[in-house]
């Protein structure tokens, strides 16, 4: 959660008094620490004598806050570097959308390609497994495939910033390359299953409408190929040739 808050003259200009709503994110609803997170945003809503409106948008118990103030200006008590809010959330952001996104993305590709293999050995069509079918094979492979490059690709990245280097170009492409294999397992996951996997019963259906979203938060993919690109047009062939 953005507390206690980084601002500057301009942030309350552009921000606070136009009236646009600040985002504020919660922990999973089944973590302790969230529980106490409440009384923060209330506290904060008090001290700064402001107008909250609070909205749950809930993405597989993983709940926001939006919050908007009324004010015109924030008091010292909440400036904890005043003039540098842009420079300190761009040096935590990225780290942030390996484990909120590339993370979780593989974590949750790699559950439902769990679930897709137990269905196919179990699932029997025609006197034998699914799994047997070469059709249902190629969408196993391919997730497979798809998951172990995410996941190399996210380990390069977190290497990346152990050397100390900036490596927001890794972390673009492990935003895309994570988020894009979570929606095409899910896609694959769904097919596998069949009329199940399009049915609250299975955990397949709720997975497969969270994957949309990863897509879009923490910066669209057509962003973040934007970000690729510069890098590769400036760095040329160190960005695709590893260990260059």
């Amino acid at each position: 959660m953005s507390v206690p808050f980084v601002t500057d003259a301009t942030f309350e200009k552009e921000v606070l008094q136009s009236e646009l709503p600040v985002l504020i994110d919660f922990v999973a609803d089944w973590c302790a620490p969230c529980k106490q997170q409440t009384p923060i945003v209330e506290e904060v809503a008090r001290e700064l004598e402001g107008q909250v409106k609070v909205v749950k948008i809930d993405v597989d118990k993983s709940p926001r806050v939006a919050a908007s103030f009324r004010i015109q200006s924030i008091p010292q008590l909440f400036v904890v570097a005043e003039g540098q809010g842009l420079a300190i959330a761009y040096s935590t952001l990225g780290r942030v959308r390996l484990a909120q996104v590339g993370a979780r993305a593989i974590g949750k590709a790699s559950r439902l390609l769990a679930m897709m293999t137990g269905y196919a050995n179990e699932r029997r069509q025609f006197g034998k497994a699914i799994g047997e079918f070469q059709m249902i094979q190629q969408m196993i492979a391919d997730s497979v495939i798809d998951i172990n490059g995410a996941r190399l690709m996210l380990l390069r990245a977190a290497w990346e910033i152990d050397q100390g280097r900036d490596a927001r170009d890794w972390i673009s492409m492990v935003k895309i390359e994570a988020a894009e294999t979570l929606g095409r397992v899910a896609d694959r996951a769904v097919q596998v299953f069949g009329g199940m996997g399009y049915c609250r019963e299975l955990p397949v259906e709720r997975l497969y409408r969270d994957a949309r979203i990863f897509r879009i938060f923490d910066g669209t993919s057509e962003i973040h190929r934007t970000v690729v690109a510069k890098s590769a047009m400036k760095r040329g062939a160190a960005l695709w040739d590893i260990g260059a």
